[in-house]
């Protein structure tokens, strides 16, 4: 039943905000993966960017600042394009990933996200 599918996108995202609580950072990642997925199909757009930055969350903490950097610009961007409702936290998040990578591999990152051409 898709109602169930719906349902149980907020019980995996919760899960993986348990998950992440406990520094159990790979099941986190596969429930937010599971509630992005869920969330994407079921074309909600408040809540597929909540995942995405919870995914960009866990990079982070891996030190994985590239993959970081890719969640949060999908996060943004589809977010920008729907409710701007998590703009300001996106972008925050965004300037720490900048404040490590420095302006070049992020501007590179950034192009590749966007598809925009850049010099």
């Amino acid at each position: 039943n898709l109602q169930d599918w719906y349902k149980a996108s907020d019980s995996y995202f919760l899960l993986g905000k348990i998950a992440q609580s406990r520094q159990m950072l790979e099941d986190a990642s596969i429930y937010y993966q599971k509630s992005f997925m869920i969330f994407q199909y079921f074309q909600d757009w408040y809540k597929v960017p909540l995942a995405l930055k919870s995914l960009g969350d866990i990079s982070k903490t891996q030190y994985l600042w590239s993959d970081a950097l890719k969640f949060y610009l999908q996060a943004l961007i589809i977010d920008w394009q729907n409710h701007q409702g998590w703009v300001t936290l996106l972008v925050d998040d965004l300037a720490h990933v900048l404040q490590f990578l420095g302006e070049t591999q992020f501007d590179t990152i950034w192009c590749q996200v966007t598809g925009e051409e850049c010099a």
